[in-house]
């Protein structure tokens, strides 16, 4: 089984059932829910959105990361055409 949770969003206000306690009763310990590299954002776009959110976001900021094995999993990446 697979269980995805992203607690930043959270649109329908339900994070209740992502609650620590209720997850170690159902036998899910550790950082379950911390996933500190971004499988969907084409990897040299990263560190551009990085520096977006640093300079023009407030609060708490959380830097993506390219995780090392984002080529295995989802193939080698091309390089983004931006314009």
């Amino acid at each position: 089984m697979l269980l995805v949770s992203d607690p930043t969003q959270d649109v329908y206000d339900k994070k209740a059932w992502t609650d620590e306690e209720r997850m170690l009763g159902a036998g899910f310990s550790g950082p379950w829910t911390e996933l500190s590299g971004s499988y969907r954002l084409p990897s040299d776009l990263v560190p551009m959105a990085n520096a977006f959110a640093a300079k023009y976001l407030n609060g708490e900021h959380i830097a993506g990361e390219v995780p090392a094995d984002r080529v295995a999993i989802s193939g080698a990446s091309n390089p983004t055409r931006r314009r």
